[in-house]
């Protein structure tokens, strides 16, 4: 059974992807600044929730590897 830190990881992560999906401005930038660990999206996580920047690019990174498999699946390479 998840606690609620797993059940929060997986809204935040969930989130990461529509917001994503909402505005390929933000998908871009996190395609170039996930490996560097510096994105948009991670710094508005981070004010919003109240939490590590570190954190917040780590569910940006997951959130990007989630949303490439859902493409890859769906033969999209949008």
């Amino acid at each position: 059974m998840r606690g609620i830190t797993g059940i929060m990881d997986e809204l935040l992560i969930q989130q990461a992807i529509k917001m994503m999906r909402d505005n390929p401005d933000l998908a871009a930038d996190a395609l170039q600044g996930a490996p560097v660990r510096n994105t948009v999206l991670g710094s508005i996580f981070a004010a919003e929730y109240k939490i590590p920047r570190w954190a917040a690019e780590h569910f940006v990174r997951v959130a990007l590897s989630e949303l490439h498999g859902i493409r890859e699946r769906r033969g999209s390479v949008r």
